[in-house]
């Protein structure tokens, strides 16, 4: 499809003006890379153009059921041409652009990542340092220390190494799961992770402690894209 197909094909509203969309669309296909981005970035503009009213719920109702889709067809579709839209805008995308590196290269890029995190300095940190609270920063203060103190003990060197080779491979051998069931990490790895890190060479008792409170990575089915996910917060490798 070309821009102007997709700019017409835009779900009427009566808040948002056909020049909103056309600035949007030129703006997805000139200076996104991944089309991951393409949902947050159609979300922010279009919220921004037609933004909630305080104490109006009928307003606000309305305005819900286009961003998010409400009801069902004759045939019990949920209805969602908003959402709809966005799928077709990134499909277009993809079709444009392909993917943006070779999946084992990602696996790779991936394996790295974790490495920097588990063995690396990081702050341990579960939102509450963004979020300013007191009672939490002290909590991330003393996690930090405590994977510090744990890391000094372990030969990282070697470690690191085994575990870069053995995350590599498991990304590669669940190349049909991508998406589901990643390896991540909420306070504790997840049992996939532990598993990798005990063999190899981490004690079993030790391997919260060295992991990053919250994150997952994973790679994208469409496009090869490393999505190294926080607390709140997604960035695109």
């Amino acid at each position: 499809m070309t821009n102007e197909e997709l700019i017409n094909s835009f779900p009427e509203c009566e808040f948002i003006k056909k020049e909103n969309i056309i600035e949007c669309i030129n703006s997805i296909f000139d200076k996104i890379k991944f089309y991951r981005e393409i949902h947050e970035y159609i979300m922010d503009k279009c919220n921004k153009f037609y933004p909630r009213k305080e104490n109006d719920k009928e307003f606000n109702k309305k305005r819900a059921d286009y961003f998010y889709g409400s009801g069902y067809d004759e045939k019990y579709n949920y209805i969602d041409p908003f959402g709809d839209w966005i799928e077709l805008i990134e499909n277009e995308f993809i079709s444009r652009n392909g993917i943006i590196r070779e999946y084992e290269e990602s696996a790779e890029i991936a394996a790295k990542k974790w490495i920097d995190l588990i063995y690396g300095f990081h702050i341990q940190d579960n939102g509450a340092i963004n979020e300013d609270h007191g009672g939490g920063f002290a909590s991330c203060a003393l996690g930090t220390l405590l994977k510090n103190n744990t890391l000094d003990k372990l030969d990282k060197e070697t470690l690191s190494k085994k575990t870069f080779t053995l995350i590599k491979e498991w990304y590669l051998n669940n190349r049909e799961n991508r998406g589901y069931g990643n390896l991540s990490v909420d306070y504790g790895p997840s049992k996939a992770l532990h598993e990798i890190l005990v063999e190899a060479g981490v004690p079993e008792r030790n391997t919260s402690d060295i992991c990053p409170w919250k994150t997952m990575i994973s790679i994208d089915r469409k496009d090869n894209c490393v999505l190294y996910h926080t607390y709140g917060h997604v960035d695109y490798i």
